[in-house]
């Protein structure tokens, strides 16, 4: 979705939006000031819910988050932390959590000797 700046602006995205509307069989649809391309999309349910998220993106954009710089409180951290070993216990979880690390170790010891031998190259 592109946004249109005003009507004849000069900038290369709005020159853009304007030759793909006169030009393309493209079907375009401008609501309130975002041009919406639907190719070949599904029923209007889908079209509906996209521009319903155009919409509350446009409104939220540049708003801080409620919870920005706020810390979980000691309750909350006790439930992550029994949750998390809880999670571990399950089938499977911890072969792929040790497997996974060491898989990056010998990444990383393969890197080591490969910097290794370049340094000794120089």
């Amino acid at each position: 979705a592109r946004k249109l700046h005003k009507p004849k602006c000069p900038c290369p995205n709005c020159n853009k939006l304007r030759k793909l509307l006169k030009e393309t069989d493209v079907p375009v649809q401008v609501i309130e000031g975002i041009a919406l391309q639907s190719l070949q999309k599904g029923p209007d349910i889908k079209f509906n819910e996209e521009l319903r998220r155009k919409r509350i993106a446009k409104a939220n954009r540049g708003k801080v988050p409620w919870n920005k710089g706020r810390k979980h409180s000691p309750e909350t951290i006790e439930k992550i932390r029994q949750r998390t070993a809880a999670v571990m216990e399950g089938k499977g979880i911890r072969e792929r959590v040790l497997s996974a690390k060491a898989a990056d170790k010998t990444k990383n010891l393969e890197l080591a000797e490969e910097l290794a031998r370049l340094q000794r190259r120089k």
